[in-house]
């Protein structure tokens, strides 16, 4: 895939001053338009996007989104890094498929951050100018996640994405003699402990009780009067506890940390290509999603995405934003914030992605 050549559009930009008379040299300037190209799977990222575009009217029409099905995407991206020729004869019937942009800002999950932070084909935060006390407001847990060593911090997300222990409070309460989560706390709070605790209930209740280890499958559980409790992302417990209320009705849940070491994470990082057309232009995009105090606050309140900015999240639980009935009241913000603030994952093995591969499936 080939870009619009750099050397060209300087080219450009100065014979357009000679042909104006050359009067002033100083206009002899290389010219670069702010454009910006954001890959991304799904709808969410662009639809955060709004936010950013709402906040800076003028950037309406220079920002481009190419959205891809999950499927295709890693196939794509892989693809615009990695450009080559098909082998073999061309098929007559096979179409010539349009080239797509190349992008500047691409989106990725926890799963891959470490193949495509590691890669050469991307720009670090520092060679971008987003360092220092810009990042103090990030929780340090997500920029260790995206820190290579001797590279630097190569990724931002605008949210977390930390999980927390959901449990029923009647059978708390009724077989453990404690509902509170501070309480229950100390029941789950590390993988012996809970199967000693969960052997308990089923002895108490006289039937088979389980845990869950991801909250959907409560969702099509047939047999949910004997689930305990399972393990829930913020974006699952605020889509379902505040949407769905079929599910919730019958039951107070609580939410405590639980043992699970891996409960904090996030799934959508960005990434800047080392390629991108302009540079300050991408950085100002990064920055306004990703550490915009007042962008961030409005994606909290109307989407309820636990964003990646420790005022915005304090001054939440603060406010009781977290509060919500099916939880008997109780602050999720503050659990989750916990949660996020203590976790410190593993940071991604440094080296080469080898991405070529992955595109090929081999």
């Amino acid at each position: 895939m080939k870009r619009f050549n750099k050397a060209a559009m300087i080219c450009m930009a100065i014979c357009a001053s000679v042909f104006s008379g050359c009067a002033n040299k100083e206009a002899e300037v290389e010219v670069i338009p702010e454009t910006v190209c954001i890959y991304s799977y799904g709808e969410e990222l662009e639809n955060r996007m709004q936010y950013v575009l709402e906040a800076h009217p003028d950037w309406q029409g220079k920002i481009e989104f190419v959205t891809l099905s999950e499927e295709e995407y890693d196939l794509t991206l892989n693809k615009c890094f990695y450009p080559e020729e098909k082998k073999g004869k061309k098929d007559e019937t096979e179409q010539e498929q349009p080239p797509l942009k190349y992008p500047d800002i691409f989106l990725t999950d926890a799963k891959h951050l470490p193949q495509y932070a590691a890669s050469d084909k991307v720009l670090s935060m520092e060679e971008l100018g987003i360092t220092g006390d810009i990042l103090d407001q990030m929780y340090d847990w997500s920029l260790k996640s995206a820190t290579i060593e001797d590279s630097g911090i190569m990724a931002l997300t605008w949210r977390v994405s930390p999980e927390a222990f959901i449990y029923k409070k009647s059978m708390a309460s009724e077989y453990l003699g404690a509902d509170e989560r501070r309480d229950v706390q100390a029941y789950v709070k590390d993988q012996l402990t809970l199967d000693d605790s969960l052997l308990a209930i089923k002895k108490a209740a006289g039937r088979d009780i389980r845990v869950l280890d991801d909250a959907s499958m409560y969702e099509t559980e047939s047999m949910r009067s004997n689930i305990f409790g399972f393990y829930a992302d913020v974006d699952w417990l605020t889509k379902v506890f505040k949407d769905d209320k079929k599910l919730t009705l019958s039951e107070t849940w609580g939410v405590c940390k639980g043992y699970k070491p891996e409960v904090t994470r996030a799934d959508e990082w960005l990434l800047v290509t080392k390629d991108c057309v302009n540079k300050d232009f991408t950085s100002d995009v990064l920055k306004a999603l990703c550490l915009d105090e007042s962008i961030l606050k409005k994606i909290n309140e109307e989407t309820y995405d636990f964003v990646n900015n420790k005022k915005v999240m304090s001054n939440a639980f603060h406010t009781s934003k977290g509060k919500l009935e099916v939880l008997g009241n109780e602050d999720y913000i503050e659990v989750f914030d916990r949660q996020v603030s203590r976790s410190i994952p593993e940071v991604p093995l440094p080296g080469d992605a080898d991405m070529k591969e992955d595109a090929d499936g081999e």
